[in-house]
């Protein structure tokens, strides 16, 4: 009975079995089993591409014939544009005329009152016998710069620091180069009392001292190349020359720009002569030393006259005090305000 009752519940199960495999094999037919990850992973090949493929090849189609046509319309478009675009070009034609045409009536206007008044200057002076000076003009975008050199001939280093400094006096032409014997000098025609005035002035206390542009402005005299922080800038100011030689006596009529007024109204003219190629003793360098660039005199005082931008101002002094030779002076003419500081420098050859 028992060994019965088991073959019988065996060929239940192989019954069941048998009735929940045929729905499997049904629906998977002849094809054989794979993992269900290539299933997936076919499914997204072969279903999902091929349906986007087939979707998209008319949108591409379309969007190809799409951007087609905007590209025939805007082909087709500036005829219609035209007219659009005529307005604005009448626009623009109308608005480029009227400031060129306001431009030609303000600027000739404005252009020969500027221009008259330099011919003005220029016939008055001729007529009174006066020369244009040949005055020492910037770079363009830069201005000129003074450096006031404190020296002696009894200073060691003064000697060697000075060809520095001639040098590059002569490399670059918008520095100026003073040098003032205030004291330490060997040879009494070195002697100024000017040059000690302005050493007391601007607290000159050792040699060589170099100052920059006047008062309070004092630079490492190994170093002339400092000098070209005040020459890398625009100018404030621009000027006019004129002078006259009679004998030993020199008329100068100078006038300045006067763009800058309101805010310069304390100003002070001042002239220095220096002089060029003194042959005498120099400590280091023996007595066959040439010094260049020598304070001679200022002919307006020690911190020259009051002056006004924009205005004419004439001297006249002799220009042979304590000078060597008058044919190598030069006249410095310098605009400084109330600090006794530079605001415009230039320099021209007396002959």
């Amino acid at each position: 009975m028992v060994k019965g009752k088991a073959s019988i519940r065996l060929i239940l199960m192989l019954f069941v079995m048998s009735l929940l495999l045929m729905p499997m094999t049904s629906c998977l037919g002849d094809d054989p089993i794979e993992p269900k990850d290539n299933v997936f992973v076919e499914k997204d090949k072969d279903v999902t591409e091929p349906e986007e493929e087939e979707g998209e090849k008319p949108a591409e189609e379309d969007n190809n014939t799409d951007d087609e046509k905007p590209s025939d319309d805007n082909d087709d478009k500036p005829n219609g544009n035209s007219d659009e675009d005529k307005p604005n070009e009448e626009n623009t034609d109308d608005n480029t005329e009227e400031p060129d045409n306001g431009s030609e009536t303000d600027e000739p206007s404005d252009e020969p009152e500027e221009d008259d008044k330099p011919n003005k200057d220029d016939d008055e002076a001729i007529e009174a016998g006066f020369t244009l000076a040949e005055i020492k003009q910037p770079a363009e975008g830069k201005d000129l710069a003074i450096a006031m050199k404190f020296t002696g001939q009894l200073c060691g280093p003064c000697g060697s620091v000075a060809q520095r400094w001639d040098r590059a006096a002569h490399e670059n032409k918008d520095l100026i180069v003073v040098n003032l014997h205030g004291f330490s000098n060997y040879s009494p025609k070195f002697n100024n009392s000017l040059a000690g005035s302005y050493a007391s002035a601007f607290r000159v206390n050792g040699l060589p001292t170099v100052l920059a542009n006047g008062k309070g402005q004092e630079i490492d005299y190994r170093y002339p190349i400092q000098m070209q922080r005040f020459i890398d800038k625009p100018p404030l100011f621009t000027s006019r020359i004129y002078y006259k030689i009679e004998g030993d006596n020199l008329k100068v009529r100078f006038k300045s720009s006067d763009k800058k007024e309101h805010q310069y109204q304390s100003l002070k003219l001042l002239y220095w002569l220096i002089e060029d190629g003194i042959e005498a003793y120099q400590s280091q360098q023996g007595y066959n030393y040439v010094h260049n660039h020598v304070f001679r005199d200022a002919p307006l005082g020690l911190w020259g006259e009051n002056y006004k931008l924009g205005t004419s101002l004439e001297s006249s002094f002799n220009f042979t005090t304590n000078v060597d030779n008058k044919e190598n002076v030069q006249l410095v003419c310098m605009l400084i305000n109330s600090s006794a500081r530079v605001l415009y420098v230039t320099q021209f050859p007396i002959k």
